[in-house]
């Protein structure tokens, strides 16, 4: 049986990064529009280590971001109970732009140099229009795998 463990995210920093001992912590959030046009954020844990770490200090609250990893789940004792974490561990960041930015470098197809990662047309930036979704498009060619 073969075992992967890959994560791929797109969206933008939702706490500022703070260093903890030999790992910087942050969050950040994802969204999907409904039917409805109503936007469900999602939250998303994730720990950088080494050269990421660095780059994870670098990052300001809304930038938005691409990120690349794998799962990691933990536990600790609160309160004499055992809780459970599960984390992304990132092994790439990339910085998609500075917030107050117009964002197009997720919304074009990639950043204003015209690097990698495209939008890939799943993940529709949030905009002020009423409430309704936009409809995307996405090809083969816009993934990296």
């Amino acid at each position: 049986m073969i075992s992967f463990n890959r994560v791929n995210l797109l969206g933008v920093v939702a706490t500022v990064p703070r260093e903890r001992g030999a790992a910087v912590m942050f969050r950040i959030r994802t969204w999907d529009i409904g039917k409805d046009g109503r936007q469900f954020n999602q939250y998303h844990n994730i720990d950088a280590f080494g050269y990421q770490k660095d780059a994870a200090l670098a990052l300001r609250e809304d930038a938005e971001i691409y990120l690349e990893g794998y799962l990691k789940t933990s536990s600790y004792e609160k309160d004499g109970q055992k809780v459970w974490k599960t984390s992304v561990v990132a092994s790439k960041i990339v910085s998609q732009s500075e917030p107050g930015s117009t964002r197009s470098g997720m919304r074009d197809g990639g950043s204003s140099d015209g690097s990698y990662p495209p939008n890939g047309g799943n993940r529709p930036m949030p905009q002020s229009h009423g409430g309704q979704a936009q409809e995307t498009t996405t090809s083969d060619d816009q993934f990296p795998f």
